[in-house]
């Protein structure tokens, strides 16, 4: 159980990396730590991959 926790983490921390480097948020931001991983995906997979970009990866 400690491997599936350990990699939601760095899941979470990545996926947050990537939305302050492209502004999306702020690092003082407190909301950002309180968001569910999934809404951070979808942030993510909006802005980041670009909309039409998520519908690419899901009929793979």
């Amino acid at each position: 159980m400690p491997l599936l926790r350990d990699a939601v983490k760095k899941k979470r921390k990545f996926i947050i990396q990537k939305l302050i480097k492209a502004g999306i948020y702020n690092d003082t931001d407190p909301e950002i730590e309180s968001l569910p991983l999934g809404q951070l995906e979808k942030d993510y997979d909006y802005f980041i991959l670009g909309a039409g970009a998520a519908k690419d990866l899901f009929k793979r």
